[in-house]
């Protein structure tokens, strides 16, 4: 199975496995599987510049926890947010290394900017912009990549932190594009699994993550 090498970090081994268990189940166990894929990733969003009320809500399928304050909040903010979004192609793809001929990381910051409220910070605005812009902007969960993967905890620019965060994924996605596009085959033919490459090593760094943590 397929083993991927992030950048000054371990290698992580078994991820077309990692994937396929994540999102299937284990073999023979397919009620051991992660619902968020089927709850999440699996569900349709408008790649629009418009933030609707069910793109907040869809973020707790993946543990977001946004609770009716956090949502009160960004509702109240969604017309800056919706010009942030105006500003964000769709279809930018964060391993394209012309990236930066269409968009600037300044618009990008500014975006998430626009949806730092207070009680929402990078795994909340992560997991509602991320079906926004699927291929673009990752998942930035507190465990699994703040902490086990880059070890960042606490800043005080969130927004910021989350740009530095998103060109570090970006590194690791040129280190290992070769086989996470081949992950990416192998799970769709094999499996009919459907996912972008900045949610496919999200999975991977999440498995792994979770492996250690139970060590």
């Amino acid at each position: 199975m397929t083993t991927i090498h992030p950048v000054d970090f371990h290698p992580i081994g078994d991820c077309e496995k990692k994937v396929r268990d994540f999102c299937l189940g284990p073999p023979g166990s397919p009620e051991k599987r992660d619902l968020s894929y089927e709850f999440y990733d699996l569900v349709w969003v408008p790649q629009d510049n418009q933030l609707h009320p069910f793109d907040i809500y869809l973020a707790n399928n993946v543990g977001a926890g946004v609770v009716s304050d956090d949502f009160r909040k960004l509702w109240e903010n969604r017309k800056r947010i919706n010009q942030q979004l105006a500003k964000v192609p769709v279809n930018l793809d964060l391993a394209d290394d012309r990236l930066e001929v269409f968009i600037s990381w300044k618009d990008l910051e500014e975006l998430f900017e626009a949806c730092r409220v207070p009680g929402v910070a990078h795994a909340k605005i992560s997991k509602i912009l991320h079906k926004k812009r699927p291929r673009l902007i990752p998942l930035i969960d507190g465990a699994a990549i703040i902490e086990h993967r880059y070890n960042r905890p606490g800043c005080e620019d969130v927004a910021e932190d989350m740009i530095e965060i998103t060109k570090l994924i970006r590194q690791d996605l040129y280190q290992n594009l070769g086989e996470l596009n081949q992950i990416q085959k192998n799970v769709w033919r094999d499996h009919s699994i459907d996912l972008t490459l900045v949610r496919l090593i999200d999975i991977i760094f999440w498995q792994d993550y979770s492996e250690h943590r139970n060590v």
